[in-house]
């Protein structure tokens, strides 16, 4: 019976194997479901191992997004530090241990939600009050940021900062919530840092006057240099 599928005959100088063609089909048919499996478990393989692969992928790009996080916050404590360290250093004589962290977090605040350095903030203040919250000027202007009430109760009202009378601006937070926001109103009013300062100092209507008079970009008043002069001096030494 195994004759009809193979038939083996000696000779010379070797062996002649020959298969009928049920045979041969079945050997074939054999090779192909082995290659087939075989292919399979290839394709299982590699896609077990790619699974993996994106599986670290995503391990990795989770804790570099997580090193991001943890690296931005540790600048912005650093920076907060050296804020906190500027104020203690530079309102020692004029505001107690509360005050000066009060205002290290409304500067901090105000500088990360108008995207602009808090040394800004802090050199106007060092320029208008030098720290003494309760300063009133013959204006009359109040307070850390020097703000007149009538332009205090316009600008407040356009951030939802109420103020009852004139003496709420002695507050260390409401002041600078004020202050700050009308400081950059001006800057993008004039679309320009220095124009914005000025303007802070001087009012809109004169600081343009000012500008158009001279017909350039930048202006410059004693006022600015000293709000410069400040900015400076924080750079180099916080």
């Amino acid at each position: 019976m195994f004759e009809e599928f193979i038939s083996i005959k000696a000779g010379r100088p070797g062996i002649n194997i020959r298969m009928s063609k049920f045979a041969t089909f079945i050997l074939l048919l054999f090779l192909g479901i082995g290659i087939a499996l075989f292919s399979q478990l290839i394709i299982r393989e590699i896609s077990q191992r790619n699974i993996q692969i994106e599986k670290h992928r995503r391990t990795i790009e989770r804790l570099k997004a997580e090193m991001r996080i943890k690296d931005k916050k540790l600048k912005e404590l650093i920076e907060f530090k050296k804020l906190l360290d500027a104020i203690k250093n530079l309102s020692r004589n004029t505001l107690n241990k509360n005050e000066q962290e009060k205002l290290s977090e409304v500067i901090y605040k105000e500088s990360q939600k108008y995207k602009y350095n808090w040394r800004m903030i802090l050199a106007v203040i060092m320029t208008e009050s030098n720290f003494r919250a309760r300063l009133r000027s013959t204006d009359p202007s109040y307070g850390l940021m020097q703000i007149k009430y009538r332009t205090a109760k316009e600008a407040g009202k356009k951030i939802g900062v109420k103020l009852k009378n004139k003496y709420e601006l002695y507050n260390i937070e409401k002041n600078v919530l004020i202050g700050a926001f009308y400081l950059f109103e001006q800057i993008l009013k004039f679309d320009n840092v220095k124009k914005g300062i000025v303007a802070y100092n001087l009012g809109p209507s004169l600081t343009k006057k000012i500008s158009d008079k001279k017909k350039s970009k930048d202006i410059t008043t004693a006022y600015l240099k000293k709000v410069v002069n400040n900015y400076n001096f924080l750079k180099e030494n916080f």
